[in-house]
C-alpha cells in the first residue's frame, strides 16, 4: 500500500469537525483522500451505490442524527459488500456501554 493512494471516509454533523480532520489528514505522510459527509443516511446512500470506492478506514461519529454511528455500523457490517471496512467509532462519549456496543456491532477502534 506504500504506493497507493488511502481513500479515508468520515461521517460527522459537525462542520468544524469535518474541516479539522480533513486537515489533520493533510499532514499524515502517506497520500490520503478524504470524503465527508454530514450524515448516517448520506454515508449509507453513499456506501451502497455500488460505482463508488469503498473506503480503506471509515470513521464514524457515535452521535449524529437522524442515523447515528452505531446504527450505520450495524447496516455496514450486515452488508456483504461492506462488512470488511475497517470502522473507527470516534465519540466524546467515555460511557462504556457506548464502547462495548460498538466493539459488539463490530467497530475496529473506538476512539
Amino acid at each position: 500500500m506504500i504506493n497507493e493512494t488511502v481513500l479515508i471516509r468520515l461521517a460527522d454533523d459537525d462542520v468544524g469537525d469535518r474541516l479539522i480532520f480533513e486537515e489533520a489528514c493533510s499532514e499524515i505522510k502517506i497520500r490520503t483522500v478524504v470524503k465527508t459527509v454530514n450524515s448516517g443516511i448520506q454515508l449509507m446512500e453513499w456506501l451502497n451505490e455500488e460505482n463508488n470506492p469503498l473506503p480503506y478506514i471509515l470513521f464514524l461519529d457515535l452521535n449524529m442524527p437522524p442515523k447515528n454511528g452505531l446504527e450505520c455500523l450495524k447496516e455496514i457490517r450486515s452488508n456483504a459488500r461492506l462488512k470488511d471496512i475497517f470502522v473507527a467509532i470516534y465519540s466524546t462519549s467515555d460511557n462504556e456501554k457506548d464502547m462495548e456496543d460498538t466493539f459488539n456491532q463490530g467497530a475496529n477502534i473506538y476512539i
